[in-house]
């Protein structure tokens, strides 16, 4: 193995994505929610999906492509989430447990997965990680979307 395979991939496609998800999240009136929504559920059939991917190279690489571009589609919107929700002032918190969540997420899952994939196959890792987000898409259904009012203005000028 070279060790050009062993350097770490460029931030560009996910940062290229967070982008599309942040212009897609604008387009629903600059609600957040059916972004959200939109890319727990899409989780979940590209998981279902990798379960059965194909052993081709261009199919399975569209597959692999698509998974990751709707995984980071939702990134912005879970992101700015507690923006609608709190006062300027209390912005920097929110974002900052919304960011120790997801750090936490991202350091325990590769744990959870390491253990499934130890005592399964990459079949209950996927099926896992769509479980989880299909858990995430239940658990927004029941969350308020914060609506602005026309007049209420932006988080800003709260």
């Amino acid at each position: 193995m070279s060790a050009s395979s062993l350097q770490p991939p460029s931030s560009a496609p996910s940062s290229a994505t967070s982008s599309a998800g942040g212009c897609r999240t604008g387009s629903f009136g600059k609600r957040r929610k059916p972004a959200i929504l939109i890319s727990a559920v899409s989780t979940v059939v590209t998981m279902y999906s990798l379960v059965h991917s194909p052993s081709e190279a261009v199919p399975l690489a569209t597959l692999l492509f698509l998974t990751g571009f709707l995984l980071n589609v939702g990134y912005s919107a879970f992101a700015i989430y507690p923006a609608g929700l709190v006062t300027k002032e209390m912005f920097p918190l929110a974002a900052g447990a919304v960011g120790t969540g997801g750090q936490a997420g991202g350091a325990l899952f590769p744990f959870l997965t390491g253990f499934l994939l130890d005592a399964f196959d990459w079949n209950a890792v996927f099926f896992f990680l769509g479980a989880a987000s299909l858990l995430a898409f239940a658990v927004m259904t029941f969350v308020a979307d914060p609506i602005e009012e026309p007049s209420a203005g932006t988080a800003d000028a709260r």
